[in-house]
């Protein structure tokens, strides 16, 4: 806080105490209009009590941000307004917006708990990490989601995250679709399912078996598709009494045609596969952080093809070869909240 801040804010009170509330916040608002010029004459033009004060008001300021700084309702207190008559009167306005929502006949212990956490916030993220495996955090780490590639992509230049339920045909036919498509992206797979959970972390768990050792990505993408196709009724549920065997037959046949014997896969406990599943709808996807929870279908490449022209066209406004950025760097980059700058891809 300034001594103009400070200032500022004492002619703000006094405006306030002898013509009201709004005339108060009026003032604020000419200052924050024509700052500084203008005003800071003018406030520089004060007595020497005000000078007095201000400073006061500075020190308290700063006292605010400390650790051991005394939080109500969400309002970081000062030390000198921190006695329980000072406090009580400073949470009048609340006490007075209960009983007038009370009066009106709403809840007034509903009314406390809404009113107390009704402060501005921080603002929501615009971007969310949901696995991206081109980020160094999340590179090695053992919940680490199964990782695909689109079969054209030769840079990593946009990253997917999905959210599909491995018992629906549905999910797992558009899955298949997404990735022969042209797009230059990345993919990484949560498998959920709120009616058999079970099966999914099961099935999740063989697909990352299958990427890890010989049969690969192209096995692991004919062992899902072998999975719903197997079954022959077009029913939309594929997680009946067949489903385990229904994919350990393709998971085994893919061990064998790369000559090694396949591994055991367990079936994850209560607790294994509730720590490890993503508290996202299913089905959703997210395009380089940004969430997409209606209509991913219909939606979701033309939203990747978006993100990709925007990604090109600041590459060349930058002078900078794609092809020439790590895919860590470039994802640093599109998470980033400050926006796209060279400054930001170079750092």
């Amino acid at each position: 806080l300034t001594p103009l801040g400070a200032r500022a804010t004492m002619r703000a009170v006094r405006i306030a105490n002898e013509s009201g509330p709004e005339a108060g916040l009026a003032a604020l608002g000419e200052v924050s209009q024509d700052y500084p010029s203008g005003w800071g004459r003018e406030l520089a033009a004060g007595t020497a009590d005000e000078e007095k004060t201000a400073r006061k008001i500075m020190v308290e300021a700063k006292e605010i941000g400390h650790d051991d700084s005394l939080e109500v309702n969400g309002w970081r207190v000062p030390e000198n307004q921190r006695g329980v008559h000072q406090l009580l009167r400073s949470q009048v306005p609340l006490f007075r917006a209960v009983e007038l929502l009370a009066s009106a006949g709403f809840d007034q212990q509903a009314m406390f708990s809404l009113i107390q956490n009704s402060r501005s916030g921080d603002s929501p993220p615009t971007r969310i990490d949901t696995g991206d495996p081109r980020l160094a955090a999340n590179s090695g780490s053992s919940h680490a989601p199964p990782v695909f590639h689109f079969a054209s992509a030769r840079k990593q230049l946009v990253g997917v995250g999905l959210v599909l339920d491995p018992c629906s045909r549905k999910h797992l036919k558009f899955f298949k679709n997404l990735l022969d498509k042209d797009a230059q992206a990345v993919v990484w797979l949560h498998l959920r399912s709120e009616k058999k959970p079970e099966m999914a972390a099961f099935i999740q768990s063989g697909i990352k078996e299958l990427l890890r050792g010989s049969p690969g990505e192209e096995a692991a993408r004919q062992v899902l598709r072998r999975f719903y196709e197997k079954k022959a009724d077009e029913d939309e549920d594929l997680c009946d009494s067949e489903a385990e065997k229904r994919f350990m037959g393709p998971f085994k046949k893919a061990w064998k045609n790369a000559g090694e014997e396949a591994p055991k896969l367990k079936k994850p406990s209560q607790e294994g596969f509730e720590s490890s599943t993503v508290a996202l709808p299913v089905p959703s996807a997210c395009v380089n952080g940004k969430m997409i929870t209606e209509n991913i279908f219909g939606e979701l490449m033309g939203e990747i093809d978006e993100e990709s022209q925007v990604i090109r066209q600041t590459m060349n406004m930058m002078r900078i070869r794609i092809d020439m950025v790590e895919d860590e760097m470039l994802a640093n980059f599109q998470y980033s909240d400050r926006g796209l700058s060279h400054h930001n891809l170079r750092a």
